[in-house]
């Protein structure tokens, strides 16, 4: 009867044990008991003359690795097989961690709302351009992709004083934009409503419902930090209602 040789990964195998086995009579050698260390060199002594041999026989490789495989289970403490619940477990955290950064970098990504946590992740912040600087085409387009910058501008149709229409006592209301100013430019999404008053002439602003335009008013228009202070700043109106805000008498 002929004997099958035993193939390469199953002598690739038997060498991995091997070098498991002494592994453990190493690092745990002050651990075990003579009697444990004496099982585990008996099986290593084993799988070694049969890998020695020529041929090696696929039966008596088997038989070899399966008494190393038990003593190793027996007495190789956390350098041999981990539990399968263990396994399970990190298994099921890896798969957690990637699908959290997919939903956090693609499907759901962090937004923040204000510029609160500024500097940390440096949140939305404006700036504004002479009328002699505006970028081109190409600078916006560069701006949007490196930088994830959007540039919003409002020309006025009039001249005059220029006011800003307080609604239901805010400075702004949230109101839908849709195709072209919609999220990726098609999907309608909820914006912050500015409405500027110029020579009797209504002008209308669009932001990202997260970025509050108020300070930046009060700071070009008054120099100022928050909106509300600007009339100590800027005189208004005689018999100013609170309907709207002044915030230049440049014309």
């Amino acid at each position: 009867m002929n004997k099958k040789k035993s193939s390469r990964m199953q002598i690739k195998g038997a060498k991995e044990l091997l070098r498991l086995g002494h592994k453990v009579l190493a690092y745990r050698n002050d651990l075990l008991r003579d009697k444990e260390k004496e099982i585990l060199e008996d099986g290593i002594n084993g799988l070694k003359n049969v890998m020695k041999s020529r041929p090696v026989y696929a039966e008596e490789l088997e038989e070899s690795a399966r008494v190393m495989n038990d003593a190793l289970q027996k007495f190789g403490g956390v350098y041999y097989h981990k539990k399968s619940w263990v396994e399970n477990v990190e298994m099921l955290l890896v798969a957690a961690i990637v699908v959290i950064g997919i939903r956090s970098f693609f499907v759901q990504p962090f937004i923040i709302p204000t510029n609160s946590m500024f500097p940390s992740f440096y949140g939305m912040q404006p700036k504004v351009y002479d009328s002699t600087d505006t970028p081109n085409l190409f600078e916006r387009s560069l701006d949007k992709v490196l930088l994830g910058a959007s540039h919003y501008k409002l020309e006025a149709q009039s001249s005059g004083n220029i006011y800003l229409k307080i609604q239901n006592g805010q400075s702004f209301r949230f109101a839908k934009a849709s195709f072209p100013n919609g999220k990726f430019f098609v999907f309608p999404t909820t914006v912050r409503e500015y409405i500027f008053e110029i020579g009797g002439k209504d002008h209308i602003l669009q932001v990202p419902a997260e970025f509050d335009l108020d300070e930046l008013l009060a700071m070009k228009f008054a120099g100022i930090e928050n909106l509300r202070d600007l009339p100590l700043i800027v005189s208004q109106d005689h018999g100013f209602s609170g309907k709207r805000l002044k915030l230049s008498d440049t014309q």
